[in-house]
C-alpha cells in the first residue's frame, strides 16, 4: 500500500493519476474541504485527516510500505508564517515520525527548488549549493528548508527517505488553480509588465514521474532537483502569452516600484488575506531573484524526462478551457 499526502493538489493529482495508471494501490490522506475531482474514478482509498494532526497521520500510515509526502502550503505572506510553518514543518515532522514508527520501507518528500540557492543562469545552483534565501525572509522558502532539515533528522534515525526539489510546475489538473493562476491572469487581462528574476520550469507530469523515479532509483538521503528549463520571467510570461493569444510583456517593472505595491499588499492582506494572497513582499521579492538550478543529477541518476515547457503550457491551457476556467 502507498500513502500519498497532498493528493488533491497540482503535483499530487498528477502523481495519483500516474500511480493509478501503473496499477498501484494507494491511499490518499485528504482534508475534508479538499476538492476531490482529481481522484474521481481512480478507486483510491480516501482517508480524511490533516498532516498537522498526528493522530490522523498515524491512522493513515497503518499498513503502508511507501509514502509520497506531497502536502505543503505554498504561501508567501509574513502574516501567515505560523500557519505555513505548521503545515510545512510540523506536518512533515508528523509524517516522518509516523513513517518511522510504522516501519515504512521508503518515503519521498516533496520539497521545492526554492530551498536550493539563488544563482545566475550561466552557473545554476545544484543540490549541494548552500541555502542563501534566509536573508529575504520568504516564509515559503524558509519553512520548506526547515522541513528538509526535519526529514534529514529522521533519516539519521533510520528512516529511508529521498527528497525531491521540483521547480515551477505547469500542466493539467491545476484544480485550485495554483501555478495556473498566472496563465489565467494573462489570458484575461494580459501582462505588459515583468520583473527581472527567473527560475526553473517543468511539466508537472514529468515532476510526478520524477517522484516515482526517486522512489525506485533515488539514493537514501539525497536531494534531486526536478526541472527542465531555466527561463527568465520575461521569457516565461512571453511563452504563456503566446500560448493564450495575448501580447507578450514589454515593460520592465523596477524593484522599488514593485515593492511599494507589495508593502501595501502586506497591510491589505491582514484585512483581506485571500484577496491579497499574491501581493506581498515575500512573493514580490521572489520575482526579482535569479533562481536558476541544474537538474543534471536527476537526469543522470533517475532518468528524469526533459519535455518542453511550452508543450506543458499548451496542455495546461487546453485543460483550463475544457474545464471551464478560461
Amino acid at each position: 500500500m502507498i500513502l500519498v499526502t497532498g493528493g488533491t493538489g497540482l503535483v499530487g493529482t498528477n502523481l495519483v493519476r500516474l500511480l493509478a495508471r501503473r496499477g498501484e494501490r494507494f491511499r490518499a490522506l485528504i482534508r475534508p474541504t479538499s476538492d476531490r475531482r482529481g481522484l474521481a474514478g481512480l478507486n483510491a482509498e480516501e482517508v480524511l485527516g490533516d498532516v498537522t494532526d498526528y493522530s490522523s497521520v498515524r491512522a493513515a500510515m497503518k499498513g503502508v510500505r511507501r509514502v509520497y509526502h506531497v502536502a505543503g502550503m505554498v504561501a508567501f505572506a509574513q502574516s501567515r508564517r505560523s500557519l505555513i510553518r505548521a503545515v510545512n514543518v510540523i506536518g512533515t515532522e508528523n509524517i516522518c515520525r509516523a513513517a518511522l514508527e510504522e516501519g515504512v520501507q521508503r518515503l519521498v518528500h516533496t520539497s521545492t527548488a526554492s530551498t536550493i540557492a539563488e544563482a545566475p543562469k550561466d552557473n545554476p545552483a545544484t543540490e549541494d549549493s548552500p541555502y542563501n534565501f534566509a536573508r529575504y525572509r520568504i516564509p515559503y522558502n524558509d519553512t520548506k528548508k526547515e522541513a528538509e532539515d526535519v526529514v534529514r533528522k529522521y533519516i539519521n534515525k533510520g528512516l529511508n527517505a529521498v527528497i525531491v526539489n521540483p521547480g515551477f510546475m505547469v500542466g493539467a489538473w491545476d484544480i485550485k488553480p495554483t501555478s495556473g493562476k498566472t496563465m489565467l491572469s494573462i489570458a484575461r487581462f494580459g501582462m505588459p509588465f515583468y520583473p527581472s528574476g527567473g527560475m526553473n520550469f517543468l511539466d508537472v507530469e514529468d515532476a510526478a514521474l520524477g517522484h516515482i523515479l526517486a522512489m525506485e532509483k533515488g539514493r537514501t538521503g539525497e536531494r534531486y532537483i526536478l526541472g527542465t528549463e531555466n527561463l527568465s520571467l520575461k521569457e516565461f510570461f512571453t511563452m504563456v502569452a503566446e500560448v493564450v493569444g495575448r501580447r507578450p510583456p514589454f515593460i520592465p517593472i523596477l524593484y522599488p516600484v514593485a515593492m511599494s505595491f507589495a508593502l501595501l499588499g502586506n497591510v491589505l492582506g491582514r484585512i483581506w488575506p485571500k484577496e491579497f494572497e499574491d501581493l506581498n513582499t515575500g512573493l514580490i521579492k521572489s520575482g526579482y531573484l535569479g533562481h536558476y538550478v541544474s537538474q543534471a543529477k536527476a537526469v543522470r541518476e533517475l532518468g528524469l524526462p526533459q519535455n518542453p515547457v511550452r508543450a506543458a503550457l499548451v496542455k495546461a491551457w487546453n485543460w483550463f478551457k475544457e474545464n471551464g476556467y478560461a
